[in-house]
This record gives structure tokens, sequence and C-alpha cells, in this order.
């Protein structure tokens, strides 16, 4: 019996999946910090040469009296951060207004380095990794490498997810991981030196991606055909809890206070992984069909559901299968992906759409200041508070109004053409305009994001589908890579970043044409299944799959009333599961 058809007999989405969904939600909550955490710990601090000289008078003073000024992109004024007036400041009497007016009306003094430090204005942080570590001027190449080290980490992580998933389980690599990303966020708290830091935030957020994965895998493959679409909507209720993570950066201004409470927060979450069972597909895949069915009885129990005594996954078919060349496909790589013309195709596809939506996602969320000009806990609570509240709301009329490859062509095509709005609205200067753009934006490309971790997980093969996922996952993270140095094209044309922006989610969205549609389809469990899907032939395979069921004597169960599925969406499955209450 197929996996797909035993949920029908457990009770379809019952007690267990909203446990399981209740679960992923307190996860999520907790370990969406990681992702902008490098806005506010390695955040840009405004600074200006330190004059010991000046120390008594306030910093608007000292600013006017020692820092010469600039133009920038935009046509503002603004001071300079790393130069001052090369000028005798002790020489100053700061008690005679004739000698300070002369003074500052002085604009041929030639300037210099600074040469006594820096002052920094801590009215927006008080301290962050540039402010401790010196990445200004000289160093300032080295701003960008906390958020760089950041995704770098998501990449690797994303990709060692799957190979780690995929050996030793879903549950196991998802406690693991998170265990390690706690260890790793104390870790760069406490990090004396600047290496060890960029080494704690590679390895946290490695771990972070990696149970993500696990963890939304596991959720996915515990769910029927048609409320997989419903998990993605449900998963998305408590993301609206990420806003306060806004609000602690708001009220914790230091950066090393901020990642210990960021550390604490993934706590509950992991004693909620921790209850869950292993993913019996998982289990099924690996040959280990006892321990599959154990699970599928207690899932049976919490949902209320009699589990008929003679309950099997086992059945002729995969006898058949394990008896062919499929036998092993349990020990796969990302290699497998590229064996056949349709996987291939597909899974390039895939990972060009996750490089989009990597580089879109990241670019505009750790540039908030800079892509997405204003106030920074302002824009961060619009995108991580208001965006979370009308994020499900749109997500759940799209998953339920649209099919995945309609959203992801859609969605893309929006996000582009808002990037390229974004040029023309900055001359403007009108905050509201710019940031109104960014949000909207934002808000398709993090839907994108959600339907991108669904359709991924729906289009490969259970053996690889968290090698698919991982792979796919983990080169969007080269996208990644590339999104916190966006703002440097800006010294060339403050609307270049923006094109950039704007290019990728168009080709990304001309390429979703060629994929099948996934929506309410049952979820391919061989290599076979994933090469044929979304062709006729699969239908063909299908209808004699069934054939073998209604032949299968051995079970006791009405199996045709189980598989004769008159819609792909899998409702007479959950008929059955009421049956079964009902008995």
């Amino acid at each position: 019996m197929k996996f797909d058809d035993a949920l029908g007999l457990l009770g379809g989405f019952g007690r267990f999946q909203i446990l399981v969904m209740v679960v992923w939600n307190i996860f999520s909550s907790g370990n969406g910090w990681q992702y902008t955490l490098t806005v506010f710990i390695a955040n840009r601090m405004d600074h200006w040469c330190k004059v010991p000289e000046l120390q008594h008078l306030n910093e608007t003073m000292q600013k006017l009296i020692a820092i010469p000024q600039t133009i920038d992109p935009l046509g503002d004024m603004v001071y300079k951060q790393c130069s001052m007036f090369n000028f005798n400041y002790s020489a100053i009497n700061f008690t005679d207004p004739v000698t300070i007016e002369t003074w500052l009306g002085n604009g041929t003094t030639a300037e210099i380095a600074c040469n006594h430090g820096w002052v920094f204005d801590r009215s927006v942080r008080e301290s962050s990794a540039v402010s401790e570590f010196g990445l200004i001027c000289g160093n300032d190449w080295m701003y960008t490498l906390p958020a760089t080290f950041q995704m770098l980490g998501l990449l690797v992580g994303a990709f060692l997810s799957g190979l780690f998933s995929d050996r030793f389980g879903r549950r196991r690599t998802a406690l693991g991981m998170l265990v390690c990303s706690i260890g790793a966020i104390l870790g760069g708290a406490f990090s004396e030196n600047f290496i060890l830091f960029l080494v704690m935030r590679f390895l946290s957020l490695l771990t972070t991606i990696g149970s993500n994965t696990c963890l939304w895998v596991l959720t996915i493959e515990l769910m029927p055909p048609v409320h997989r679409t419903h998990a993605t909507f449900y998963a998305s209720l408590l993301r609206i809890s990420r806003a306060l993570f806004t609000l602690a950066a708001f009220l914790v201004r230091g950066h090393k206070w901020l990642q210990i409470i960021s550390a604490l927060v993934t706590i509950p979450g992991l004693i909620g992984v921790y209850f869950l069972p292993e993913s019996p597909r998982w289990l099924i895949a690996r040959g280990r069909y006892q321990e599959a069915e154990d699970i599928c009885r207690r899932i049976a129990k919490i949902n209320k559901v009699a589990c008929p005594k003679d309950f099997t996954l086992k059945d002729e078919v995969m006898i058949k299968q394990e008896n062919s060349n499929e036998k092993n496909e349990n020990k796969v790589s990302v290699f497998d992906l590229f064996r056949t013309p349709n996987m291939r195709k597909r899974t390039l596809v895939i990972w060009v759409q996750w490089f989009a939506v990597v580089f879109g996602a990241y670019a505009m969320k750790l540039n908030i200041g800079t892509l997405i000009p204003g106030d920074i806990y302002l824009n961060n609570f619009l995108i991580n508070g208001v965006a979370d509240v009308i994020g499900p709301l749109l997500i759940l009329i799209a998953l339920f109004k649209m099919g995945r490859k309609t959203i992801i062509i859609s969605f893309f095509i929006a996000n582009g053409v808002l990037a390229f709005v974004m040029i023309g609205l900055l001359p403007t200067k009108i905050m509201a305009l710019t940031t109104t753009a960014a949000l909207c934006g934002l808000l398709l490309i993090g839907i994108v994001f959600r339907v991108m971790y669904l359709y991924s997980g729906e289009i490969f093969p259970t053996p690889a589908r968290n090698v698919g996922l991982g792979s796919g996952s983990s080169f969007g993270r080269v996208g990644g890579l590339i999104s916190p140095n966006i703002p440097l094209l800006g010294r060339i044309w403050y609307g270049l970043p923006y094109v950039v922006l704007g290019v990728f989610p168009l080709i990304a969205a001309s390429l979703a044409f060629l994929l099948p549609e996934t929506k309410d389809k049952r979820l391919a469990e061989t290599f076979i299944e994933a090469e044929l899907f979304g062709t006729g032939k699969m239908d063909d395979r299908l209808d004699r799959e069934r054939d073998v069921v209604r032949s299968d004597t051995s079970v006791t169960v009405p199996l045709n009333d189980l598989t004769a599925k008159k819609s792909d969406d899998g409702r007479d499955f959950e008929q059955n599961g009421q049956d079964n209450r009902e008995k």
C-alpha cells in the first residue's frame, strides 16, 4: 500500500497532523530570527573622526567644526566618515564666538585621515560587529562579511541537510542540527575576534537552515496530498511572531545580548521536535517497514481511528520494486537527479528558481537601510510584522485558487516589475512610496519562497526528496552569497542594484513554464514515477498499480473503495478515514 493511501486509513488530516503543524510553527517562530539577525548585530553605524580637543562639545558641533561634507548618490549633503580637517584644534578659542565663526567659514583647510579613532552614533545601536571590530574606512570592505558568511552557511547547510536527512532520518538530523545551532549562536555572542565571529555565524546558519529543511520535509511527508496545500498555509500562521524579533532588537541595542536572546527562543522548538516521530516515508524508503507501520498505528491512535489488525505498508507492488533495479534508491546522491531527461531538466530549472528567490529575498532583507531607505526598526517591523499578517492571507488565496506553477510565474513577474519601479521612486525621496514598493516586493517573493519549499518537496521522489529540496535550496544560497554585496553596485549608478533585482525573477518566471503542476497530485515514491510525473505515462502506471492492489486479497479492508480515487486531491482517502472513525 502506498503511504498516501495509508494516510486515508489513518484519519487523513487529524489530530496528529495538527500537532505536527503546531510544532512546526513553534519551531519556525524562533528559528526564523537567525535569517535577519545580521541586520542588527552587524549593521553599519554612522561614524566620524574623533577629535580629542572637541570631546567637550556636543556631536553636532564636533562634526560642524571638524568634519568635511560631501554629496551622496541621491544628492543629499552628508558628513564624511573617514576624514577630517587638518587643523590645530587646540588653537580654537571656544569662548570667543568670533574665532568659531571665522573657523566655520573657512572652506580651504586640507583634509586628513582620522588619526585618533572614530566616534560612533549610538542613537540607533549601542554596538554592533562593525563598531566592535572596526569594520569601517580602510576595513570597510569587511562590512559585508558577516552577511556573506551567513549566506555561505545557508548554502552549505541546505546541501548537507539533504545528505544527512536522507542518510540518518528527518527527525534525528533536525534535532542534531538544532542543538548545534544554539551552541553556535551563543559562541558568536562571546567571540572576541572577528574571524571567530564569522565562523560562528557560518555554523549557526548552516545548522539553522539544516534543521529547518529537515523538519519541513518531515512535515509535508506526514500530510495527505490534499492537505499539503493546507499545511503550507498553516505553517505561516505564527510567522507574525517574528515581529517580536524587531521588538527585541529595539529594546536590546547591544549585539551580544541580542544573539543570546535569539538562541534562547529556539529552545521551545527543540522540545517540540523531540516528541515527533520519524517520517514513515523515509523508513519505507530505507526498507524499515515494521518501524513505519508502528508509527502509523500511533498516528491512527492519536487521530482516534481504528487501524486494521493486518495493516501493512509492504504490498505486492513494493515487493516487485525491491526486486527491480530500484532497490538501491535508498542510496542516492545529487547526481541521481541528473540521470534521466525530465528529472535533469526539472532539477536545473528549480535550481535557477531557488537562486532567484533567495537572491531577491535576502538582497532586500539584509540591506534594510540601504536598498530600503528609512528607519531600520520601522522597516523591519513592516517586513517581519505587517508582511507576515498579510502574507498568510495571500498564501491562503494563492494556494487554494492557483496552482503552484501559476503562483511561481505570476509572483516572480510582479516582484521583478516592482524592482524596476523602485528606480523611479527613489529620487522622489518619499519614504512611504519606496517602503511600500519594497514591502510589496518582499511580500511576493516571500510567498514564492514558501511555495518553492512546497513545490520542491512535491516534485522529487521520496528517496531523493530531501536531496532534491536541499540541493535546490543550497544552489539558491549562491544567490544569497551575492545579495549582501548588491548595494555596492549603487556606487556605479544608484539604480543598478534594482535592475539586477528585477532581471533574475523574470528569468525564473520564464523557466517555470517548463515545469509540471503538482497541486493535489500523489507524491512520486520512486525515480521512475518522478520521471513520468506530469505525463500521460504516469496515469497509465497509476492505473496498473491500482489493479494490482485490487487483486490483493491479503488485506481485509475494502481496498476497492480505498484506491478508487475519483479525483486527484485525496478526498476519497479522507472519506475512508471518516468511515473508520464511525466503525
